[in-house]
């Protein structure tokens, strides 16, 4: 009852999604929107799943950007742990077009790679959150299409 009126009439889930750009307030926020995810409200599941997708959505120049790749290695660890406890989030995620938003990843970072594949001092930690985060893509599409 307090989980629907949270998520219904106070806007509770964007509320906890603006806390995702803070470092310090991310694992938190993720916690409680898992939580959330793997309820039994399918449509809650269905909207979470949605909106962290869409939070991952724009690549272009953000695909670079430390903070960017940091949320979308976050967001895709909090949606691995909500695809193994709540099996029907897997076809929520199918649905939701997260394996075109996953592929398209790759595609980019793929080209990335291949055009910057020389390390440098200054890019040394970009390029192993970027590692990080393939390996967090390729874990969520394994996860997604068991069962």
């Amino acid at each position: 009852e307090n989980q629907n009126h949270f998520f219904e009439n106070c806007d509770g889930l964007l509320k906890l999604e603006s806390l995702l750009y803070y470092d310090e307030l991310r694992g938190a926020s993720l916690r409680i929107i898992a939580i959330l995810a793997i309820g039994q409200n399918t449509s809650h599941s269905r909207r979470i799943i949605e909106d962290l997708i869409k939070l991952m959505q724009p690549l272009g120049e953000t695909l670079l950007d430390l903070l960017h790749v940091r949320l979308r290695i976050d967001i895709l660890r909090a949606l691995c742990f909500i695809m193994q406890v709540n099996e029907s989030t897997k076809r929520i995620f199918r649905e939701a077009l997260g394996f075109n938003w996953a592929i398209s990843l790759l595609q980019d970072l793929g080209l990335f790679l291949s055009v910057n594949s020389n390390f440098t001092e200054t890019n040394v930690e970009l390029y192993d959150h970027l590692e990080f985060l393939l390996k967090g893509v390729l874990n969520t599409l394994s996860i997604a299409l068991k069962g």
